[in-house]
């Protein structure tokens, strides 16, 4: 079998000869170091250049500071010069600068750096610059181991308040001291129950509007003047001018909320409204808003709710019933007597309709038509009358009979016939039966008693009662 190269036997492996030798096409490949050459590469060396072939020049063969050669000495120029982290360590002075410590002076600072301050530069009483001079003040100014000696009387210091003699007077704060016998100006007032100005009134101008120390109170909700301010609950009170919160919508056909809207956010019914519809009702309405009205509902002949209403005389047919005024006799009602509302009226007197004409039907006891005018009614008076007394045990023929002088009255007229059908009895008369009777005028027009009956009535110008009228108008 011919390889490659067209030779028999394995394909020879490549070698560094400049020489395909494996016949692939390439010339040495594989066989050449980093630095494309043959055996190993070159030692790196500190020379600025790649001898390894890596990619990094120099790589661990600089020093500290990345140069080449030993690493410089370190000088005292705030700057690491042998790359150490540290700066002039070794070459700065006690104050950790360059060159010499700084002198000494008296400024509270110990300038050179050994651990003292001011030492050497204070005067006498330990501090810096020139001695005081003693001053009349109870203190040793000069620090000469004496107190106020020597001192000029013109040029002693004037008395001030601060607890001490400055005048060297014999007399402390004298003639400085305030109204509350202290120095400085007087207190200012404050709320605090005590006179702090000591002008003899407490808590003058500082109390609050409520008369009380410190901030007025809160203005809460609670109807009442918190603050003090004149006004009550201001800044408080809710949208409906109450405490609290607002009261939620509810649909009830009100503003609850007070926002202006009502029943906002509740679905309303066919009417508009909350809830269920109103049941419909027989009212000639449409009261659950289906467009509809007394649905479900007899309704009467006239086409309204309940029974029809009632005839009424006017001339209309109020119960739909296609009659007028049928309930109503024109002829005979003496509350519509020939017509609505034509009410019969009769003085002293029974009214009566007849034919449609108002009548008397019976005068009233002592009164009679006298003029036969039924629309002047009964208009005469009648005088008193004498009675007519009648034994009703003995019958009228028994009575007839009897003498005049056995009637209790004494008339001639024994029967209540008579009495009634003769004038011997007089114009007008009354008729009684034994202990009980009834008055009756005696009339020139007859009219005869009951048959039977215990008593007779008979009148002038009137008829018993459930008799026929006397007369008609005319």
């Amino acid at each position: 079998m011919v390889n490659a190269c067209g030779a028999c036997g394995e394909t020879p492996a490549e070698q560094f000869n400049e020489v395909d030798d494996d016949c692939d096409g390439e010339t040495d490949e594989g066989v050449r170091n980093a630095c494309g050459g043959c055996g190993a590469v070159a030692v790196e060396v500190c020379n600025e250049a790649d001898d390894d072939c890596d990619g990094a020049t120099d790589e661990e063969v600089v020093n500290a500071c990345g140069t080449c050669g030993p690493e410089p000495e370190e000088v005292c120029n705030e700057i690491d010069d042998d790359c150490d982290g540290d700066t002039d360590e070794g070459v700065d002075n006690a104050c950790g600068g360059c060159g010499e410590p700084p002198p000494e002076v008296c400024n509270r600072v110990d300038d050179d750096c050994d651990g003292a301050t001011d030492e050497g530069v204070v005067n006498a009483c330990g501090a810096c610059g020139a001695l005081s001079p003693e001053t009349c003040n109870g203190a040793d100014d000069d620090c000469d181991g004496e107190t106020d000696e020597d001192l000029d009387p013109d040029a002693l210091p004037i008395e001030q308040c601060d607890g001490r003699d400055n005048d060297c007077d014999g007399a402390v704060d004298e003639h400085l001291r305030n109204a509350c016998g202290d120095c400085g100006p007087i207190p200012a007032e404050v709320c605090n129950g005590e006179d702090d100005d000591c002008d003899g009134q407490s808590d003058e101008a500082v109390t609050n509007a409520c008369g009380e120390c410190g901030e007025p109170p809160v203005e809460v909700c609670n109807a009442r003047d918190d603050d003090c301010d004149g006004a009550v609950d201001e800044g408080q009170l809710n949208a409906c001018g109450a405490c609290g919160d607002v009261p939620e919508e509810t649909c009830n056909g009100e503003d609850d909320d007070c926002d202006g809207t009502l029943d906002e956010g509740f679905v309303f019914n066919a009417c508009g409204r909350c809830g269920p519809p109103p049941a419909e009702e027989c009212n000639q309405l449409d009261d659950d808003c289906d467009g509809a009205t007394d649905e479900g509902f007899e309704l009467n002949a006239c086409g309204g709710c309940g029974p029809a209403p009632d005839e009424v005389c006017n001339g209309e047919d109020e119960d739909c019933d296609d009659f007028v005024d049928e309930d109503f006799d024109l002829r005979s009602d003496v509350e519509n007597c020939g017509g609505c509302d034509v009410v019969c009226s009769r003085n002293n007197a029974v009214p009566a309709c007849l034919a449609g004409r108002c009548a008397v039907f019976q005068c009233a006891e002592g009164f009679i038509d006298e003029d036969l005018d039924a629309a002047t009614g009964c208009e005469r008076r009648l005088p008193p009358v004498p009675t007519v007394w009648v034994d009703a045990a003995a019958g009228e023929d028994s009575i007839s009979r009897r003498s005049a002088a056995s009637t209790s009255s004494g008339s001639r007229c024994a029967t209540s016939t008579a009495a009634a059908r003769r004038s011997e009895c007089g114009p007008r008369g009354r008729v009684r039966m034994a202990s009980r009777f009834e008055t009756a005028t005696a009339s020139r027009r007859t009219t005869s008693a009951s048959a039977g009956s215990k008593v007779a009535v008979v009148s002038r110008g009137a008829s018993p009662a459930g008799s026929r009228p006397s007369r008609a108008a005319r």
